[in-house]
Formats: C-alpha cells, structure tokens, sequence
C-alpha cells in the first residue's frame, strides 16, 4: 500500500484504528516473561491499521469509505523463538488469527497464556495444515520450507507466503471500500469519465 502513505519506516497509523485486545494481551504476557521479544513486538502492537478507515474524496456528494480489515488466518512457521514470536505479533496486531507451527523448543514463552489468547493463537500439526490466507516463515528453516512446499502445491487459494523478518504489516490487511450515494445520479456524464 505505498499510495496510501505507508511505506519505509513511517508510522503506521490510520483514523479509527485500534490495537486488538488480543494484540495487547499478548505484548502484557511477553512483558513478564521475555522483555526483549517484548520490546520488539511493541512497535507493531502499536500500529492502528487494524479497524481502520479514511474518508475518500466524493465528487457527486456520496460518501466513499476506505477500510482496512485483517486478511484471517495467518500461519506462522518458524523454528527459532524470537521468529515465532515476531510473526504471532504481525498476525495479532493486524486482527489476524496466528495459526502456529513451531518446535516446543520456541514455544516455552506459551506456558500458561491467558485465556483470552487461547482462540487467537493456535497451533497447528505439520502433518495436517490447515486452511490459511498468508503465510509467514523463517528463512532456512526446514519446518517452513516444507510448510511453503504444503501450501503450494495446494489447489485452489493461493497463499502468498512471507519471510517473517521481511513481512510488513500491512501485507497482512485487506482494503475494501463502502460507497453510500443516496443522490439521484440521472445522466451524469462526469460520472462517466471519473478515474481512481
């Protein structure tokens, strides 16, 4: 989304836009148990994207809505515990559902999570992949590399898959815009010639 001004290091904050609960409760778990994944996480817990929305130019006097919504389940394969950590953190913060795949060994931070992430974090079995709309994964692990190798020979949905130290959040939202014109619009040539 670079014509929407988020790009580089900018800040990632939208009107209306709020850190999930989730988001929130896990960054307060890490806080007491792993400061520096804690410290890491925190920027992205603190982007508005998720719940988002601009007002968008109204040439005949409708009003046109640009929102930002979470994309949905987003599996998170990493072998290492600060990777997995870092990409449960892009998944929450963008009001996404973080499907795990992860060894025990980077899952220690997990012991006794508070309820209110037990349906937001979930892990998954390597050998029975669930559905998913992204992917982010640890380059160079073998866990991800044949999760990757799962998902693309899958039929049907593509999954876009990202490194988890490269990934954005905004790769993780989806646009749509709500049009509202309760004017009789006739015969409006300028109508006809408008371009986005």
């Amino acid at each position: 989304m670079p014509r929407l001004g988020l790009s580089g290091d900018t800040p990632l904050t939208w009107p209306g836009g709020a850190a999930p609960a989730a988001a929130r409760a896990f960054l307060t778990h890490l806080e007491s148990r792993d400061q520096p994944s804690a410290r890491r996480i925190r920027p992205l817990i603190m982007t508005t994207l998720c719940g988002a929305s601009k007002d968008l130019p109204s040439p005949v006097g409708e009003t046109n809505i640009h929102m930002l919504t979470p994309r949905g389940r987003v599996l998170c394969v990493a072998e290492s515990w600060p990777n997995i950590i870092y990409a449960i953190g892009l998944a929450l913060s963008t009001g996404n559902l973080a499907l795990v795949l992860a060894p025990d060994s980077a899952m220690e931070w997990a012991r006794h999570m508070p309820r209110l992430l037990a349906g937001s974090i979930l892990r998954v079995d390597p050998g029975a992949l669930p559905e998913c709309d992204i992917a982010l994964v640890e380059d160079g692990s073998v866990m991800a590399a044949q999760a990757a190798s799962t998902l693309t020979s899958r039929e049907g949905l593509i999954v876009p898959i990202f490194d988890i130290k490269s990934a954005r959040p905004e790769w993780l939202v989806g646009e749509k815009v709500v049009t509202d014109n309760t004017a009789a619009l006739g015969g409006d040539v300028a109508l006809m010639s408008l371009t986005s």
